[in-house]
């Protein structure tokens, strides 16, 4: 007669054979949606503000009709904008060819006059209005009467659910569309550090372990803040620095990154306005996620092949650092930063969050939604750099002035800031809990910001 222990182990093994085989059988012809942000963001508490926005500006009047031949021979080339997801919750999501889809179901073109003030409150507004689940989840507004601005003629939003694509891919899409020469990009090994085998096997273990029982930040200044959901307003200020990218970049020559240099003046910005009240400094520790991608950076700057197909964010990856939103002078911050960063580049830390991620979305999403959700408050906001090209992108002949991204918090992060280089100067975005940061303390903030960076360019010219 069998042991209990040994009918245990048979119902064991009968269990997973039986997933096997449904794995199996469900997976013939399926694109799984296995990365790290299809969890969470497509519950119905959060699937409206899991979407990122792309703004541009554009110099000259566009063409709808040259716009919609564009998009069709871009965009709609990659599955990831003419797919729908099949979202299950005891068992995987994945993608599949929307059968219903239409260009003019996505696709809105307005000639009424706005201002780019309006543009940015209706982009604004957006963000509680949730895409359609049931087909491709994207949209884009272009605004082909900006009235004004004298650099702005046009205007597009563009709005895609987080797990279709990364941020690398779209601008990637955007450098194919507009006929930018990759041919001149120099290959280069990837900044990534090199660890005995030994060694990076240890530090896989640690940050694994330090990362799954990772404590919440309790000295989040906004943790009495209600936790966001779809119908929380948020706002999206953005403003584009003074100092230009050539002029950060000469940091370099005393061992700082351009990223170490503008998470610094992030870090600054918010210590000064980020209390409850606004009216004190930040003296508690603050942590915040750092996302990136395993992606080396010089293939941001090469447009998507001929017949190249992209889909997910598989790729994607982050740290938790502290913030030092406590250092008031922008230089001593910005070594403390950087020091901050360049320990967590010396680690495995990067790796093994992908690694985590990525399991954590291959996780049928009544195991990992609580599981993720727990995780971001891990900190209390999030950021992100993404690199530009340093040449002034050009669609259709219409140059782009302007390129802005956007990914509007949820659940305990307040805030997500997002820093691009493009076409030699800094955007700086933020996108925050609108019950928390009014418009004017969001551009105080901006100012701070780049106050802070002038100060530091400031320093490098004073000590050559």
């Amino acid at each position: 007669m069998l042991s209990v222990a040994a009918i245990v182990w048979i119902c064991i093994a009968v269990c997973v054979a039986l997933l096997i085989v449904v794995i199996a059988i469900r997976s013939r012809n399926v694109d799984w949606v296995d990365g790290s942000s299809i969890n969470y963001i497509t519950s119905p508490r959060f699937r409206p503000t899991a979407v990122v926005y792309c703004l541009l500006h554009f110099k000259d009047k566009m063409n709808p009709d040259t716009f919609k031949e564009w998009y069709t021979n871009t965009f709609l080339q990659q599955p990831a904008f003419t797919n729908r997801f099949v979202i299950r919750r005891f068992l995987w999501s994945y993608f599949e060819k929307d059968p219903d889809f239409k260009l003019e179901d996505h696709l809105f073109i307005r000639d009424e006059p706005i201002t780019l003030e309006e543009f940015r409150v209706f982009s604004e507004k957006r963000i509680n209005v949730e895409l359609d689940i049931h087909h491709a989840m994207w949209e884009i507004f272009l605004f082909t009467n900006v009235v004004g601005a004298e650099d702005c003629k046009s205007a597009l939003l563009l709005r895609y659910h987080h797990s279709l694509l990364d941020g690398i891919n779209i601008m990637r899409i955007l450098l194919q569309s507009t006929n930018y020469n990759g041919s001149d990009i120099r290959p280069r090994p990837p900044k990534s550090f090199r660890m005995n085998p030994f060694v990076f096997a240890g530090s896989c273990i640690k940050w694994t372990f330090k990362t799954i029982f990772s404590p919440h930040d309790k000295g989040n200044p906004l943790v009495s803040a209600p936790s966001l959901d779809a119908t929380t307003p948020r706002h999206i200020m953005f403003r584009t620095m003074d100092a230009s990218v050539k002029d950060v970049k000469k940091l370099k020559a005393k061992g700082f990154s351009v990223n170490d240099v503008l998470i610094s003046c992030l870090a600054g910005a918010f210590g000064r306005f980020a209390t409850k009240e606004y009216s004190e400094l930040v003296t508690k520790t603050v942590h915040g996620f750092l996302w990136g991608t395993m992606t080396p950076v010089t293939d941001a700057f090469k447009p998507i092949a001929a017949g190249e197909k992209v889909i997910g964010n598989r790729n994607l990856t982050l740290c938790i650092m502290k913030m030092a939103m406590n250092i008031q002078d922008p230089v001593e911050r910005l070594h403390v930063v950087g020091e901050e960063i360049h320990r967590h580049f010396a680690t495995a830390e990067f790796f093994v969050m992908n690694k985590l991620m990525n399991f954590m979305g291959s996780l049928p999403r009544f195991i990992a939604d609580p599981i993720y959700i727990d995780f971001t408050k891990a900190a209390s906001i999030s950021l992100s750099t993404l690199p530009g090209p340093k040449e002034q992108l050009v669609m259709n002949g219409n140059p782009i002035n302007q390129i802005v991204f956007s990914v509007p918090p949820t659940i305990d992060l307040h805030a997500f800031c997002t820093l691009l280089s493009y076409h030699d100067r800094v955007t700086v975005t933020l996108t925050v809990d609108a019950n928390l940061f009014s418009e004017a303390q969001c551009n105080a903030m901006l100012e701070a910001f780049n106050e802070d960076l002038n100060a530091i360019v400031a320093s490098v010219r004073e000590s050559t």
